[in-house]
């Protein structure tokens, strides 16, 4: 399989990407958090099935990746996000938004702040995406306002870049000030709260063709993945039995069910 390297200038840097096939649509994938636009094998894997519907297929960095992570900002993702379809787009390209974990919450708030990129929108596909409150923060709203309030107290002593202490979370390196945005109720990454079961209201912006993907053995769901499916009524959704949160060993399930999905959008 060709893959094209591409980049776009955004902030003092490049960021990197790789592109497969041609069309008027173009594909756009976001990766999750400390991703970056090549680790997952399912993201080469979903390359052909785009290109076999004439579509274009894209999956880039956005500032976040890999140890950007340690220090999110949605904003500068909306942002890196535009760059790109100015890059790789024309002005009457039709987009498709795909993204996995971290990426398909910054393309449900895109959505939920009607952020201008949505008009061109004709499909979005939600891979993996789930509760950055509950998943950073705890299972209970004591457990997360506990969590919270150490991490607040240790911002005020070693400043908001500082990395949060292990026995709050322990998976990988978070900056203070990522950690207290990440667990706000109501605040910027709180757009997929199945914590409370109000995840389904939450993608109710969304005005296209939507595909959820989850996989029944996904470590940062909650509750748990078949709960969360089952409550997305509205939407089309995916559940794969034994796929884990990066659906590594279910690619080819998962590139069966985009392949159906898009023949559904008849583009």
């Amino acid at each position: 399989m060709q893959f094209e390297l591409v980049t776009v200038s955004f902030g003092d840097g490049l960021l990197h990407g790789m592109t497969h096939g041609s069309g008027n649509v173009l594909a756009l994938h976001l990766h999750g958090t400390w991703g970056n636009f090549y680790e997952n094998p399912f993201v080469a894997a979903l390359a052909p099935v785009y290109a076999n519907h004439g579509i274009r297929y894209a999956a880039v960095n956005l500032p976040s990746h890999d140890g950007g992570s340690i220090a999110e900002s949605m904003s500068d993702s909306l942002s890196a996000l535009d760059a790109w379809v100015a890059e790789l787009a024309s002005p009457a390209s039709s987009i498709i938004l795909q993204g996995h974990s971290l990426g398909a919450l910054k393309i449900i708030s895109a959505w939920q702040k009607n952020h201008n990129l949505m008009r061109r929108v004709k499909a979005t596909v939600l891979i993996s995406p789930f509760d950055a409150v509950a998943f950073y923060g705890g299972k209970t709203a004591e457990e997360i306002d506990a969590n919270r309030c150490v991490i607040e107290e240790h911002a005020a002593k070693f400043g908001e870049s500082s990395f949060i202490p292990e026995d709050v979370f322990d998976l990988w390196p978070l900056s203070s000030a990522m950690y207290l945005a990440a667990t706000q109720a109501g605040g910027d990454w709180d757009v997929f709260p199945s914590r409370d079961g109000t995840h389904a209201n939450a993608l109710q912006p969304i005005t296209c063709p939507t595909l959820v993907a989850l996989g029944s053995e996904d470590f940062a769901s909650f509750p748990a993945p078949q709960i969360v499916a089952e409550s997305l009524t509205e939407q089309q959704t995916l559940l794969i039995e034994g796929a884990p949160h990066n659906f590594a060993g279910k690619e080819p399930e998962l590139s069966a069910r985009v392949d159906a999905f898009l023949d559904d959008l008849n583009l």
